[in-house]
């Protein structure tokens, strides 16, 4: 591209006293693009310069920066598009950054960010009072506001305008202006680059607004007129004949509702644009009424329970505890968002049977309030090939529907899931209906896995047999040894409070047990001394314990 022709060294600009100061500052903006940020160029506008300074009560440094922001107004700029306007590197931008920084603190510029990256753009207010030749006090200007303010303010003006204290033309206009000064939120940003018409973002900002700060689920005809006039009409029919751009860029859609006087046609934000636009700013994902889920376990429900693990394992349970903290998995997920990587959190408990991995994912649930939509594979296994890719894709449809309805995201257990983890089978012309069904959950599961966008467990007894894909795709691996000889001891202890910490000690010694078993012992030891209203001695315990297995085999461990 053909760069542009720079102003003379030898041009004269000498400062006009009969024109406004205005008129005047569009030649200092003028002349400051392609300039190079030179000395010569301060040399020739001095006049224009300190003209600047003395009205608005600004520096040289803090005048020259606001150039490129009066060039454009509607622009948004970061110093790489700074730099393209002066025409200089980067490097001699960063000279102005003090500049910068006081312009933002002064109310001149208001600081956001697009993509991940540092953006400016000119305040409304700014813009105000250098076209009337006037300064910024400092009084007056506003705070940077929070996202709960942002939808404040966003309420009032679309309240004037259903009250008719405003036209539409100037709620749209005052609409835009706070969308582009509060360009720091993910509502506001995301909005601001969909590929949308001014009318389109207003109308979608105002059924952000209903949701977050009505607590509305649906939105009707009559609410649109009441804002947008004709045009609230206009768009309401072509959202209810699939014509619009909001549904089909998938952020609108059309919901059947009991109205006062029978079926009713509303429209609703999707689950898609509740999660892009309110998830990150208001954690918010609204409850969708009418659909029940029968292999749900609430986390409030789940009775609290001691666990015993070595070292390891409890560092990475206490991890996994961190993460699942509902404040630190929402900034987790907002840096994810930012880097372009995956959301979802998916996990493999592993290890032999009664090692406690069950009871993990309870207590995890149970202690970050998350409920969870138990999964049982042998429900989605059928002998008709086809109808297995059906089921197993509704597990994932309803557990996105059931994270929609939570005030948590929910935890998706795939308990015991051997079966669908071991190494695929090779197909051929002899295989068998049923080798093709496990196949065809595994590849199924793959495929969800990797755009997967929640919590996922799966535990599994398989040590050896886990297929290489399924390793790749879960996040977070932990494997569950079977404890020592002192975890295994609290573990009777806990179980058996009337032992004493010498007999735990010998028990755990003799008997080389897994946790479940040792808690199907003690269940044991409860019934005979409800039936018999006798302490279980500890020899009776012994007895009990020689009884626990039928046949001889290796130890399988905690």
């Amino acid at each position: 591209m053909a760069r542009r022709r720079k102003k003379s060294e030898s041009e004269t600009a000498l400062y006009d006293t009969t024109k406004s100061f205005i008129d005047n500052f569009e030649v200092l903006v003028s002349a400051a693009e392609d300039c190079e940020l030179k000395e010569e160029f301060f040399e020739q506008y001095r006049g224009y310069i300190d003209a600047a300074c003395d009205v608005l009560h600004l520096t040289e440094q803090e005048v020259i920066v606001l150039c490129p922001f009066l060039n454009n107004s509607d622009k948004i700029y970061d110093f790489s598009e700074m730099a393209r306007f002066y025409d200089c590197t980067s490097m001699r931008i960063m000279r102005y950054m003090s500049a910068l920084k006081m312009l933002i603190k002064k109310g001149y510029i208001k600081k956001g960010f697009r993509h991940g990256t540092e953006s400016f753009k000119i305040s409304h207010q700014a813009l105000e009072t250098i076209s009337q030749g006037k300064c910024m006090e400092e009084a007056t200007i506003e705070e940077e506001l929070t996202p709960m303010e942002f939808m404040r303010k966003m309420n009032d003006w679309f309240e004037d305008k259903r009250r008719d204290n405003i036209d539409l033309d100037t709620l749209e206009e005052e609409i835009m202006n706070l969308l582009r000064n509060n360009l720091n939120f993910n509502i506001t940003s995301r909005v601001f680059d969909m590929p949308l018409s001014k009318e389109d973002k207003i109308i979608l900002l105002y059924l952000c607004k209903e949701a977050v700060w009505e607590n509305a689920m649906y939105t009707d005809c009559d609410d649109l007129k009441n804002v947008f006039d004709s045009d609230g009409l206009f768009a309401y029919r072509k959202i209810l004949a699939g014509d619009h751009e909001l549904v089909k860029q998938g952020l609108v859609e059309v919901v059947n509702h009991e109205g006062m006087f029978g079926p009713k046609d509303a429209i609703s934000l999707t689950e898609t644009a509740q999660t892009d636009l309110l998830k990150t700013d208001f954690n918010f994902v609204q409850r969708k009424q009418g659909k029940s889920f029968h292999n749900v376990l609430k986390s409030d429900t789940i009775t609290e329970k001691s666990l015993f693990f070595g070292e390891q394992n409890k560092a990475s349970l206490d991890t996994l505890k961190e993460l699942l903290d509902e404040n630190r998995m929402i900034e987790i997920r907002q840096q994810l968002q930012s880097k372009g990587w995956g959301l979802g959190f998916t996990c493999l408990f592993y290890g032999a049977p009664g090692t406690g991995k069950t009871e993990s994912v309870l207590q995890l649930a149970r202690e970050t309030g998350r409920d969870i939509m138990q999964v049982d594979i042998s429900s989605v296994r059928t002998k008709w090939y086809g109808e297995t890719e059906k089921l197993v894709k509704k597990v994932f449809t309803d557990y996105k529907d059931f994270v929609a309805q939570s005030e948590k995201t929910p935890i998706l257990l795939f308990n015991e899931a051997d079966g669908i983890l071991s190494v695929r089978s090779e197909l051929g012309a002899d295989s068998t209906s049923c080798t093709k069904t496990e196949n065809a959950i595994q590849n199924i599961l793959l495929q969800e896995m990797e755009t997967f966008d929640g919590i996922l467990i799966a535990t599994t007894n398989l040590t050896n047999n886990l297929d290489a894909a399924f390793e790749r795709r879960f996040l977070y691996k932990i494997k569950f040894e079977k404890p020592d000889l002192e975890a295994k001891s609290e573990i009777w202890r806990s179980l058996m409070p009337s032992l004493t910490k010498d007999d735990a000690l010998i028990l755990a010694s003799e008997y080389d047990f897994s946790g479940g078993e040792i808690s199907n012992i003690a269940r044991k030891c409860f019934i005979n001394e409800l039936l018999f209203k006798q302490t279980t001695s500890v020899e009776q315990i012994k007895a009990i314990c020689s009884q626990e297995k039928l046949t001889k085999r290796t130890k399988i461990g905690f």
